[in-house]
């Protein structure tokens, strides 16, 4: 979903016209319904990508934009409005997105380990 935000804060209303929607409102409900989630949280996260896109919007200005919206706004800036309107069409219809040296992107919060449980002496 990390490219349909990044799509939909960079083009705003074009991409969602692009996408054949007649509102941003019922975009973000289809859109999000395709990945088992609700319009708010594509919406949320369109808002993470506006501090590091040409959007107008402020989104989420009060705090340092994450690692891995910043890199996958590096990695997607290299694609034209075009290019990136058949790529998310693409995703919005396979669920899959297969493109080379997309693997090249690392998530911030991937994989963690997680820290041992330690016993606190005189608990069960």
């Amino acid at each position: 979903m990390d490219i349909i935000a990044y799509y939909l804060s960079e083009f705003d209303s074009k991409a969602f016209e692009a996408l054949g929607f007649t509102s941003q409102a019922k975009g973000f409900e289809k859109i999000a319904s395709l990945f088992d989630k609700g319009g708010n949280y594509l919406r949320r996260l369109r808002d993470e990508y506006d501090v590091v896109t040409s959007s107008s919007r402020r989104g989420q200005c009060n705090r340092p934009p994450r690692v891995r919206i910043i890199s996958t706004r590096e990695y997607l800036m290299q694609f034209s409005f075009d290019e990136l309107t058949e790529i998310v069409k693409a995703c919005r219809d396979t669920h899959r997105l297969k493109i080379k040296g997309w693997r090249k992107i690392y998530q911030a919060n991937g994989k963690q380990k997680k820290a041992p449980r330690q016993r606190i002496p005189g608990t069960c």
